[in-house]
């Protein structure tokens, strides 16, 4: 029976715990356990067999890891095979923020205890296929690259906007926007066996186009300078405790996250926000594209676009400057966290005349409309675009990579010819989206499952029926997966 590895780490232990009790015997859980309190929290959900705890095995490991060049140039080949070339060893050294702390020999070998640590993980279990989260650490970034090396899947999913009113999600394998069964399902389309649905794509189209509503955009709210500056308090009375209770290694982005103290930099932000941030007013009636700000640091920028656009300042900067003559950039940060971003960048960004800086508040969507196209990473704002009959330009390969009028840019020096030519070309058309739609509705498996910070309770599931949901979306994608 194939092994199905759930990695716990956060709140993803609610949703992959009851998950992994569906499979209905097709495939054989193994529970992996980021530390000892998802451990824990598995004994309070009812399993009581022994968990592998992945901190408590990388320090077991790491003593006797020794970062020698065989070694290292094993773990290079690995990452530069798997990723198609996107990355290097030192590429994704680079991309893991938790590593800033680290010297570049700490860095190599803690690489080299995550590659001991995954390869003899997934050969005990006899396992090629990994459930946890976008990639976004150099833990992670491991294990995908050996479930590639072993002809499997590392999978996870992203929610993604369905034709009715339920919570749908799209399951994505590998580093990057890859997604398998929306793959299938256009070969399926191309090769007719796979009819082309055109009243569902009329129907989805016109539900996208009738508001400016944001997708799950009542599931976040903003907290209160009150509250932020509580935590703010809170974090910088541990950081005076002697001793922060993470080793400065093995736990670097828990020491990362320790030192950070986040909520302290966000109001120190929000105070120069009001005193020397001048955000602009949205006018619809002047030409532009749009670049909506992806959070940093993330997974999009520093695993999705392969860590080459880590300086978004610098990348909208190049955007501007190759726009045509009258042409603005409009710029609006994520609205999911306010304040984490520096004033300075804000000041840099404000400097450049033909960019204009908008309020976190103003409706994305309301900004595609308007606009003559989007330049994004791989943000969902592309997809909107994508919907509305915009040109789309991305800097990495997302699951609307496949569509009409998107184009996949591998350096910034290209997006002026790009975007010089797209003006000669007329938009597309709705008829030519019908074929990718179809394959994007079909691919679409019900559920939710974007638990973090709370979420979960938020939406007000019923998560038994939810976990039900999911387990059958991944059932369907591995049975049909290669």
């Amino acid at each position: 029976m194939t092994s199905v590895v759930f990695f716990h780490r956060c709140e993803l232990t609610d949703l992959f715990a009851p998950v992994s009790q569906c499979l209905h015997g097709e495939f054989q859980p193994v529970h992996l356990a980021y530390s000892a309190t998802e451990a824990e929290r598995l004994r309070e959900l009812g399993f009581t067999a022994p968990v592998t705890i992945f901190k408590d095995e990388v320090k077991r490991l790491h003593p006797s890891s020794v970062a020698d060049a065989d070694t290292l140039k094993a773990i290079d080949d690995l990452f530069i095979q798997q990723s198609g070339g996107a990355f290097n060893l030192n590429g994704a050294i680079q991309s893991d923020r938790g590593f800033a702390l680290l010297s570049l020999e700490e860095a190599q070998r803690l690489t080299v205890t995550y590659y001991r640590f995954w390869s003899e993980f997934l050969d005990r279990h006899d396992a090629n296929i990994v459930l946890h989260e976008t990639c976004s650490l150099m833990f992670n970034f491991v294990a995908a690259m050996l479930c590639a090396q072993r002809k499997g899947h590392y999978l996870y999913s992203i929610m993604a906007l369905g034709l009715d009113k339920g919570y749908k999600h799209l399951l994505m394998s590998g580093f990057d926007f890859t997604c398998p069964d929306l793959d299938k399902a256009l070969a399926a389309i191309e090769s007719r066996r796979l009819q082309m649905d055109e009243p569902a794509c009329r129907a989805y189209l016109d539900e996208f186009r009738s508001s400016f509503s944001v997708f799950l955009g009542g599931a976040f709210k903003r907290p209160s300078l009150t509250r932020i500056s509580l935590i703010a308090l809170r974090n910088k009375l541990r950081q005076w405790v002697p001793g922060i209770p993470h080793d400065r290694v093995l736990d670097n982005i828990d020491y990362w996250s320790a030192k950070s103290n986040v909520a302290g930099r966000k109001l120190s932000n929000l105070r120069r926000y009001k005193k020397e941030v001048r955000f602009d007013a949205f006018d619809a009636s002047q030409p532009y594209y749009f670049y909506p700000l992806h959070l940093e640091p993330e997974a999009v920028v520093l695993y999705h676009a392969h860590g080459l656009y880590a300086n978004q300042v610098k990348l909208i900067q190049n955007i501007a400057a190759q726009l045509p003559p009258g042409v603005f950039l409009y710029v609006k940060d994520h609205p999911h966290d306010h304040g984490y971003r520096s004033a300075d960048d804000y000041l840099a960004l404000k400097s450049v005349p033909n960019i204009r800086l908008l309020e976190t508040s103003i409706s994305g969507k309301e900004i595609v409309a308007h606009s003559q196209g989007v330049i994004t990473m791989t943000g969902t704002a592309g997809f909107e675009a994508l919907l509305l009959g915009k040109p789309v330009f991305t800097f990495g390969k997302t699951f609307y990579s496949p569509a009409p009028g998107v184009e996949l840019l591998r350096h910034v020096r290209d997006l002026r010819e790009r975007l010089y030519a797209a003006l000669e070309r007329p938009p597309t058309t709705d008829a030519a989206l019908y074929p990718y739609l179809t394959a994007y509705l079909h691919a679409l498996h019900p559920g939710m499952t974007d638990y973090f910070a709370g979420r979960a309770v938020r939406y007000g599931l019923d998560l038994q029926d939810n976990a039900r949901q999911v387990a059958e979306g991944l059932l369907s994608t591995l049975r049909n997966t290669p």
